[in-house]
């Protein structure tokens, strides 16, 4: 993945932070070597703050929001002209001129690394590890493919983990559900979200608290571009499965054996599957083992 997303990322989450009260002091940050990003803060940030910035970094994400620059002769000139700029003084003495990265109407801050041009490329920004050394926050991060494919990798071991150990997988782990629940307040931040967990291979999908219909124009656009795939979405009392014409896998069959468990009630047509569903947790089982069967 391309350095650009994360270290973008990276801007926003410093900005998310001050945002939430957090008088931030970076001691260092990396987002130049591999594909995980790290920074150190002065202060210890507890956990509850970094999950509520995580949070608004992928509204911010979400939004679209142009990524610009602008270049001053003085740090007073760009001080006055965005007051709310972050920067490293020590990091600029000597310079000449200064470049200024703008996010939208959001951040404004001084740097000399490359950043993406348009919010929606980084995708999706997610925390992979957070630890507290000599009472300073360290914190390594994931954007855009990695960041999904991150989550993905959660939620395929807890199903492994569930066949292996002969129980039914019927809860995704606690970061893959907050992928998908922590961004569901517009139709739009959800797309977003859902969008790169199709194109990232993901097909079934539970999930809890959130309305199936919200999901509805993003599958069935995602189906008619790929006609020869499905997306089965369930929570606790609703069923939705689209598929496309040219799909091999026996979808209808699927669709059968749920209504013959009494585990669905609602129609069978053909492209989709949509009803009510009596026990959430047995219909995922049902899915799960017709689908690896």
């Amino acid at each position: 993945m391309g350095k650009e997303e994360l270290h973008t990322a990276e801007h926003i989450f410093a900005r998310a932070l001050q945002n939430l009260g957090v008088d931030l002091h970076v001691i260092k940050v990396d987002t130049e070597n591999g594909a995980v990003g790290n920074a150190i803060f002065n202060e210890k940030i507890g956990p509850e703050l970094l999950w509520k910035a995580e949070r608004e970094v992928n509204a911010v994400v979400s939004k679209g929001w142009e990524v610009s620059e602008e270049s001053f002769s003085s740090l007073d000139e760009a001080k006055a002209k965005y007051p709310k700029l972050r920067m490293r003084e020590e990091r600029l003495e000597g310079k000449e001129t200064f470049r200024l990265v703008m996010i939208g109407d959001y951040d404004y801050s001084m740097c000399k690394n490359r950043h993406v041009g348009n919010t929606s490329q980084i995708r999706l920004f997610t925390l992979k590890n957070v630890s507290y050394p000599e009472s300073h926050t360290k914190i390594e991060f994931l954007a855009a493919e990695d960041a999904v494919e991150y989550l993905l990798g959660i939620g395929d071991g807890a199903i492994g983990a569930g066949i292996a150990h002969n129980f039914e997988p019927v809860n995704l782990p606690k970061m893959y559900e907050k992928g998908l629940q922590g961004y569901a307040e517009s139709e739009a931040e959800l797309s977003t979200f859902v969008e790169a967990m199709l194109k990232d291979g993901k097909r079934v999908f539970k999930v809890e608290g959130i309305e199936i219909s919200k999901f509805y124009k993003v599958l069935r656009k995602y189906i008619d571009k790929n006609d020869e795939s499905y997306v089965v979405f369930l929570n606790e009392r609703q069923l939705l499965c689209l598929w496309g014409s040219k799909c091999k896998t026996d979808m209808a069959g699927l669709g059968k054996a749920l209504l013959d468990s009494s585990q669905l009630t609602g129609a069978v047509k053909e492209g989709s599957i949509n009803g009510r569903i009596k026990d959430s947790e047995k219909a995922y089982g049902i899915i799960d083992r017709f689908l690896k069967g």
